[in-house]
């Protein structure tokens, strides 16, 4: 799990993180922000320094190679990261806590896109936005936080069999649970360069319809990292017009399906391609989404007598298409047209559908958080064959390309990982409830944490919402949760299976 075959992982993506404070470094020099450009160039300097002596110290020693370890580091590394991303915020947001520092950057590495900071508010009422310096710095730490999920999808879950990887039928056909350093590291490297050449090619597009350099930027490396990061910090999307979202629309839609990875990391078969379940069930549920909506808009369908009132409708079918993709994926970009997609929709049926489509969530191997469409498609193949057979008992299961029993652990599987999620959602939601949030502020940020969809509590609890008085302790309540989410529970619980380390050792 190391690109570079001589320094250990943590050192390494420590030093990574001092570098690439550079980059936050010259985006400030350029927005005329110089305090805080000296802010992360000295900050990026230092720890650069220190990880470069930590990591050659530690250079040519023996490392652990079997994926149970380099899970246990992942763990700690999603913990003690934001330790050191952390840093500059104190000094470039004044009134910041470390603890807010800490909050950001968890939820910016776990490509949640939930903040805590809120922009600084003069004597006379004057809003100043967040600098350019540190929105840069979340989304790039988002953006690096999605390549990381990558690389642990495919070199760690994968031949573990968790993360989702449990449901794939035969994985071990083109995983290779034992393949060599070098391939494992040039496999990493691959894709690296695919994920850096789709943000390359989405910037340069969104340039091209008309984004301005900057925006075009922020979000091309927020929609493939799916963390929802805006300039103003919000839900929206401001500024970004129709050919813009249909771009960025289209680069989610690699979040919906594990095959992109596999296939940059493995190959793959043209039969795969065309019996994707999670991008099957992914368009079942954005079909559904357009349909109540022309359900809601009966009347409007009545009554179009002008192409004005036609093309309104266009927009406010438009926008459920974005919004559900978006949701779906857990990025959480609202539509331009938002307003025109929610006025005959009542808040209640908002609001329960935004946290059940992200709880659905996306792709196996991808950036999307929740319990992931492969899962559920299982579950909803398995209860299916079940409903049919106690309906008709003499009926033989067909399953295709599987055994019946093959199938029935899958579904197992699925309801285990069900059951841990929903553990999970009550046990975050009880305790921001003991901590004073009502019961739809809690089950809003329980949803938003386990599911990476940060940008979810902007839409339901509105924009006036803000973290920034909650406790420390709350605080540390959904850092845990939005790892716990990132990493998955029934994953670190393999940790604890003697089984692994025995065949780890072995």
């Amino acid at each position: 799990m190391r690109l570079f075959p001589d320094i250990p992982l943590i050192p390494f993506c420590i030093l990574i993180s001092g570098l690439s404070m550079m980059g936050p470094a010259a985006v400030s020099v350029l927005a005329n922000e110089h305090t805080v450009a000296r802010e992360f160039f000295y900050t990026g300097l230092l720890v650069t320094v220190l990880a470069a002596v930590t990591g050659f110290a530690a250079m040519n020693r023996p490392r652990p190679v079997a994926p149970a370890s380099r899970l246990m580091q992942i763990a700690l590394l999603f913990a003690a990261l934001p330790l050191v991303l952390a840093i500059p915020l104190p000094v470039v947001v004044h009134g910041t806590s470390f603890m807010d520092a800490y909050f950001e950057m968890v939820s910016c590495l776990t490509t949640t896109g939930m903040t805590s900071l809120k922009p600084a508010v003069s004597e006379g009422g004057a809003i100043f936005p967040l600098p350019a310096g540190l929105v840069y710095w979340k989304a790039q730490t988002a953006w690096f936080g999605g390549l990381l999920i990558w690389l642990v999808a495919a070199e760690i879950m994968a031949p573990l069999g968790v993360g989702g990887f449990e449901i794939v039928s035969q994985p071990r056909r083109y995983l290779g649970r034992r393949r060599a350093v070098s391939a494992a590291a040039g496999g990493a490297r691959l894709l690296a360069y695919f994920y850096f050449g789709l943000t390359a090619a989405l910037w340069l597009l969104l340039f091209a319809v008309g984004e301005q350099p900057f925006a075009a930027l922020i979000a091309a490396m927020s929609t493939l990292s799916t963390s929802g990061i805006t300039i103003d910090g919000g839900f929206s999307m401001a500024g970004s017009g129709i050919g813009s979202e249909i771009l960025i629309c289209a680069f989610m839609l690699l979040a919906l399906s594990r095959l992109p990875v596999i296939a940059c990391r493995w190959g793959t078969e043209p039969t795969e391609l065309r019996l994707d379940r999670e991008f099957g069930l992914a368009a079942i549920i954005v079909l559904a989404a357009t349909f109540i909506a022309v359900i809601f808009r009966y009347s409007e369908l009545a009554a179009l007598r002008s192409w004005e009132q036609v093309a309104e409708l266009a927009q406010a079918l438009w926008g459920t298409v974005f919004t559900a993709v978006s949701v779906l994926t857990t990025t959480g970009f609202k539509t331009l047209f938002w307003q025109q997609t929610v006025i005959p929709l009542p808040d209640e049926f908002i609001n329960l559908a935004l946290l059940g489509t992200a709880a659905i969530g996306g792709g196996v191997a991808t950036t999307a958080g929740g319990v992931k469409l492969l899962r559920v498609a299982e579950l909803l193949r398995f209860g299916s064959a079940e409903i049919r057979h106690a309906a008709i008992p003499s009926s033989v299961p067909a399953v295709s390309g599987q055994s019946s029993l093959e199938g029935y652990e899958k579904a197992v599987l699925a309801t285990i990982f069900l059951m841990l999620f929903v553990f999970l959602l009550a046990f975050v939601g009880l305790g921001l409830g003991i901590a004073g949030f009502d019961y739809k502020e809690s089950a809003t940020l329980a949803v938003a944490a386990l599911t990476s969809a940060g940008p979810i509590p902007n839409a339901i609890l509105g924009p006036a919402f803000s973290l920034n008085e909650a406790a420390p302790v709350t605080k540390l309540l959904l850092c845990g949760a939005m790892i716990f989410g990132r990493l998955e529970l029934l994953a670190l619980m393999t940790l604890f299976n003697p089984g692994i380390w025995k065949r780890q050792q072995a």
